[in-house]
């Protein structure tokens, strides 16, 4: 019998999209696979920490997580996309689309389908609802220029809104090019794909032939119950290939791109500079990210640096004295380009620990400037924001904020002196505020380290390690307990309900 789901997890991990009727079918039960999974990775980690010094925030962290700004509902009825801060300090939230989360309910596990309107909620530091704009499209990623213009971008379209959120421009992303050609090359790509899937399947069928055909040559009245099991066992496998491979030449048959359409004209990343507007998409041929260049009228597009990889959908990019930053997560880095695409620098490193590069499967995952310029870096899963020079110095870890685990956007802005820290935690709807511990130095200037905290009795740190019985110990720091700021306003949601594994 064929097995619709088991497919169609294997064509999504494999970064096939082609969404047949049978795949779409298919697409609850391996989302619930993969949010089982994410809980998991997070327990995981949960546990981790807690069992590692390197998480004692009051040893390590200059800032600590005060409080929480709920953006519209804490139960998921809100789908929200990313977040900036405008130059007056205001937090411009992007939402809008359709998601789906899983709920349970007496210990079943059903499928929501949210849908928002597309909007750019505007909320004070406080967490107070102070405007919301209605947008074109829903905004994907967003960013703010110098001259308060703001800049959405979202399943392949570009705006600039004025300071009071009216469009004065809008187009198409610039790797579309004509739609037409753009859909044609996207359906070229899911043919040739599915032709070399088949070609596996061909492949693994054949080899499962000469294994069933080898165990049958033994005659039947002398096989053990292990030859018969591995008979049996063998035989399963050919059937189930044989199944799979059918599912997959009825999907070649008749493709339907717009699952695949939607994953390419996502926008993940981006940024805008006095003279520029840089988008990250993902690249026309294959799985990577490019990004490309325009001016401030979406004119004049070219493609600056190609090649990235990014996980979970995710490439975030930031400018910064005309330079471009971006969070290659997959590879575990932050690299710096000039405006014309030349590689400045890079650093970062996958690192276990958590101490001066990133953890997870890929991290960053988003990115920002603080204080004096220094670059802030921010880890979906474990919550951490670091703090670096331009150049890549790494400086020391800023704090964590309360995040749902799993790998996902957790965009991130500062005040312009990093007394105020902020965080998306997008499965919660909700920023994390986070504020200097009483007990630590705000953060240096000019890419300086921060103070090392000095016991007040001593002018100089002692040489010994020992402990002297007439030292008084120092004091715990004083840390706040998270307050969750409330907004007047809740969004109007649709919200469709299914069992699992229906429509």
């Amino acid at each position: 019998m064929a097995r619709p789901h088991t497919v169609a997890a294997c064509l999504i991990a494999a970064g096939i999209f082609a969404a047949s009727t049978l795949t779409l079918r298919a697409a609850e039960p391996s989302l619930l696979e993969k949010l089982k999974a994410d809980e998991a990775d997070a327990a995981a980690e949960a546990e981790r920490y807690s069992k590692q010094g390197a998480r004692d925030v009051s040893q390590d962290a200059t800032h600590v997580q005060v409080g929480t700004i709920d953006l519209g509902g804490t139960d998921g009825g809100c789908v929200v996309n990313t977040f900036c801060m405008d130059p007056e300090g205001r937090l411009l939230v992007a939402v809008g689309g359709r998601q789906q989360s899983v709920q349970v309910v007496s210990g079943e596990r059903t499928v929501e389908t949210v849908e928002t309107g597309n909007e750019i909620r505007i909320f004070s530091q406080e967490g107070e609802l102070v405007d919301t704009w209605n947008v074109p499209f829903a905004p994907q990623a967003m960013n703010v220029a110098p001259d308060l213009s703001v800049y959405i971008a979202g399943a392949g379209q570009i705006a600039r809104l004025d300071a009071e959120g009216n469009v004065v421009k809008q187009g198409s992303t610039p790797q579309i090019g004509n739609l037409e050609e753009f859909k044609e090359q996207v359906r070229q790509q899911l043919v040739e794909q599915a032709k070399q899937r088949a070609e596996v399947f061909t492949q693994q069928i054949e080899r499962a032939e000469e294994i069933v055909a080898k165990l049958n040559e033994k005659p039947e009245n002398e096989r053990t119950a292990i030859d018969k099991l591995r008979l049996r066992n063998a035989q399963r496998q050919l059937d189930l290939l044989e199944s799979n491979a059918e599912l997959v030449e009825s999907q070649s048959a008749e493709i339907d791109i717009g699952y695949y359409m939607t994953y390419k004209l996502k926008v993940p990343g981006m940024a805008v500079s006095e003279q520029d507007v840089f988008v990250a998409v993902s690249a026309v041929n294959g799985y990577g990210y490019d990004v490309w260049r325009m001016d401030h009228d979406f004119g004049d597009p070219v493609k600056v640096v190609e090649g990235l990889r990014g996980c979970c959908g995710q490439m975030d990019i930031q400018c910064q004295d005309g330079d471009l930053y971006v969070a290659e997560n997959s590879r575990h880095r932050v690299c710096r380009f000039s405006r014309e695409g030349e590689l400045i620098g890079q650093w970062g490193k996958s690192d276990r620990t958590g101490k001066e590069g990133f953890e997870g499967c890929c991290n960053p995952m988003n990115l920002r400037f603080g204080a004096n310029g220094e670059v802030l870096t921010a880890e979906s899963g474990c919550g951490a924001i670091k703090r670096y020079t331009p150049e890549g110095e790494f400086i020391g870890l800023l704090g964590h904020a309360e995040l749902q685990g799993g790998c996902k956007h957790v965009a991130v802005a500062a005040t312009p002196d990093s007394s105020k820290v902020f965080m998306l935690d997008v499965p919660r709807t909700r920023i994390c505020i986070l504020e200097p511990r009483s007990d630590a130095a705000t953060p240096a200037g000019d890419g300086e380290k921060p103070a090392t905290t000095v016991n007040p009795t001593d002018e100089k740190p002692a040489a010994t390690t020992e402990t002297s019985a007439s030292t008084p110990a120092p004091a715990k720091p004083e840390i706040r307990r998270p307050a969750k700021l409330k907004v007047k306003q809740r969004p109007t949601v649709l919200r469709q309900r299914s069992a699992k594994g229906s429509r």
